[in-house]
């Protein structure tokens, strides 16, 4: 078993040429994706990417930092209905607005991190419970986000 030593083996994402070159076929055939099926597929492909996004999000904070959040879904909302807004509301395109959905959960990430950066263990977890359940009486009353039923209906 080959054990890697340092932390720049560790995060060194293209150690050898073959995996540059299956990473940039990866990389075409997703752009390329879109040209070739139907609309249906595209639309299943986008909701695969966003729930994979979410899926890292969270690997990324209990399987690396070993840190439990109970908000995560919150996060994900704020997330989602921030792109629904900029793609019904602003009119954006989706490629456009996935991206921005995303700053925008991790601006809220950013308000919640500050308060709760010294908060640890038992502490964390409730801090992030209640921004999660916080979120979801927010979302269900603002009108700017459909209320309770989640439709926007562009003007």
């Amino acid at each position: 078993m080959d054990m890697k030593r340092d932390y720049y083996e560790d995060v060194q994402l293209f150690s050898l040429g073959v995996v540059v070159f299956w990473f940039a076929a990866l990389i075409l055939c997703l752009a390329l994706f879109p040209l070739f099926v139907k609309n249906y597929y595209v639309y299943m492909a986008n909701y695969m990417a966003i729930n994979i996004i979410v899926a890292v999000g969270l690997n990324l904070l209990v399987g690396y930092t070993g840190q439990i959040s109970l908000g995560h879904a919150g996060f994900f909302a704020l997330g989602a209905y921030g792109t629904v807004v900029f793609v019904a509301k602003a009119h954006l395109p989706f490629l456009l607005a996935l991206p921005a959905g995303g700053l925008v959960a991790a601006f809220f990430g950013f308000l919640l991190g500050i308060p709760a950066l010294r908060l640890e263990g038992p502490y964390l977890s409730i801090a992030t419970l209640g921004f999660g359940l916080t979120i979801t009486q927010v979302i269900g009353w603002v009108e700017l986000f459909g209320g309770r039923q989640g439709c926007i209906r562009r003007p």
